[in-house]
């Protein structure tokens, strides 16, 4: 019987088609499912199959979403990086058509970046009164803040 068993607990199958496939009178096997609780086993071995599934479904959705916040930060590097060769480039006039772009492509690379990163991009780029500095809102020191932003430009 613990074939049987094993078979009833692990599939969907009815009581007649185990039956036949085991060569077993149905009644015999109904009682035996009855008797030793092998209802309770399926629905416990079904109810974990499908928490092991789903638990397997989350580890994919975030091993794809680590792999794309990857690519995302390799592409937002990218950016930055062709903004600050074109920005660096030597007896070159920049208008201020192309310089508006540059920043653009500079901001929507900060935020991808910071997005990649988990970081928020709620209370990026904006100077406060003064036109130095992140907002008030900020709990960021001003001089953390200068001397990180002196850091950046000079890793840009």
């Amino acid at each position: 019987m613990p074939k049987i068993k094993l078979a009833f607990v692990t599939s969907n199958k009815s009581v007649p088609e185990l039956a036949r496939d085991f060569g077993v009178n149905p009644q015999t096997l109904k009682k035996q499912i009855e008797r030793n609780s092998w209802n309770v086993e399926r629905i416990k071995f079904e109810q974990e199959s499908i928490a092991k599934a789903a638990e397997e479904a989350q580890e994919r959705r975030v091993s794809e979403l680590l792999q794309f916040n990857s690519d995302d930060l390799k592409v937002a590097k990218a950016i930055r990086a062709r903004v600050a060769r074109r920005l660096g480039a030597v007896d070159v006039t920049i208008g201020a058509a192309e310089l508006r772009m540059l920043a653009s492509a500079a901001e929507a690379a900060q935020r991808m970046g910071r997005l990649a990163l988990g970081a928020s991009t709620d209370n990026f780029g904006h100077a406060g009164q003064d036109g130095q500095g992140p907002v008030a809102v900020t709990d960021v020191p001003i001089g953390d803040y200068l001397k990180a932003r002196d850091k950046a430009l000079g890793d840009f």
